[in-house]
């Protein structure tokens, strides 16, 4: 079964894992990189963060069978400025 839902920090291993894959520009294979945007990310969705645009939110999908993070998705509070949407 595959469920989507919220980063937590525990994820830190396997999304280096699904990186490790890709090695994507949204996902590269960097461990500070990656645990900083879940330390954002959490921030983010407890409403913690200073500058509410500044907020992204990632999700993971995760295989529960295979006991494995298998997909991710990001929403960015904010992407563009006034005039310069995208």
């Amino acid at each position: 079964m595959l469920i989507l839902r919220a980063v937590a920090k525990e994820d830190l291993e396997g999304l280096l894992a699904l990186a490790a894959q890709l090695d994507s520009v949204n996902l590269p294979e960097d461990r500070e990189f990656l645990s900083n945007r879940i330390d954002h990310s959490i921030r983010s969705f407890a409403g913690e963060e200073k500058n509410p645009d500044e907020a992204i939110y990632l999700f993971v999908m995760e295989d529960l069978d295979a006991d494995c993070i298998v997909g991710t998705s990001l929403i960015i509070a904010k992407n563009g400025r006034p005039g310069h949407p995208y």
